[in-house]
């Protein structure tokens, strides 16, 4: 159930240039799937006016995270915020990753790491591609670590672990894989991803990444086409079954 609410940030790290981790705290624990995101406010004033999406990165401890990269004027105002200012949030938006059973990858390229990191608290067993342009584009780590889970690093530049983008090193270490697969990361990631799992035994979603508006489907704003016609990134997704995208 989508709840709004003003929340007061308890915790705030910066892990690179311009990407935070944000932390809110909640009066009780959400219930949300990974994929799912919220709608925050940028500041007590209007401007800017309309609310910025952000992925539900994990929740402990009554603290709900989100992993902001600095792109504009209103994700700027929020990566300025200190603990104990608050901001209104509204959450959880959007379908996240529907269950999965059997083996499960889960492919993340970038901040494409937000939508699906709860996953590995969530899945049983599953191995984590996560991979960027260069080293110093991989983020969170040290949490990713902490969840014990398998991981693959991989880096376009070979600055470090595998060299490749992510779906080059999945083709690569898992040629025969047949499963389920649950992904997020840029528009031609997804894409690569689409056309190396046609026609085979695979189950894959993707969390797309989008412009959003309202974040609720009322204005048509971050509308894509689809196989079954427009559909509407927040509302509709932002999880899509790749087999269903035109791409």
């Amino acid at each position: 159930m989508t709840e709004q609410k003003n929340l007061p940030l308890v915790e705030k790290t910066r892990l690179s240039d311009d990407v935070y981790l944000l932390g809110f705290e909640m009066p009780g624990a959400i219930q949300f799937r990974a994929g799912q995101f919220a709608m925050l406010r940028a500041a007590h004033s209007l401007d800017p006016f309309l609310r910025r999406p952000l992925a539900i990165f994990r929740q402990e401890n009554h603290i709900v995270y989100f992993l902001m990269q600095v792109k504009g004027k209103g994700t700027k105002q929020l990566s300025s915020m200190q603990p104990g200012d608050t901001t209104d949030i509204l959450l959880p938006l959007g379908n996240g990753f529907p269950d999965t059973e059997g083996d499960c990858l889960i492919l993340a390229g970038g901040m494409g790491i937000a939508p699906v990191f709860s996953l590995l608290l969530s899945t049983e067993k599953p191995t984590l591609i996560y991979g960027a342009r260069t080293e110093s584009e991989l983020f969170a780590l040290d949490i990713i670590r902490e969840t014990n889970s398998e991981f693959i690093i991989s880096t376009d530049d070979g600055s470090t672990g595998e060299k490749g983008d992510v779906i080059s090193v999945f083709s690569r270490l898992f040629p025969d894989f047949h499963g389920n697969i649950l992904a997020c990361g840029p528009d031609a990631m997804i894409s690569s991803l689409r056309r190396a799992t046609e026609g085979k035994n695979v189950r894959a979603f993707a969390s797309l990444e989008a412009r959003m508006a309202c974040g609720v489907g009322a204005c048509s704003g971050c509308a894509i086409r689809t196989k079954n016609g427009m559909k509407r990134v927040c509302r509709d997704g932002p999880v899509f079954d790749i087999a269903e995208l035109i791409m």
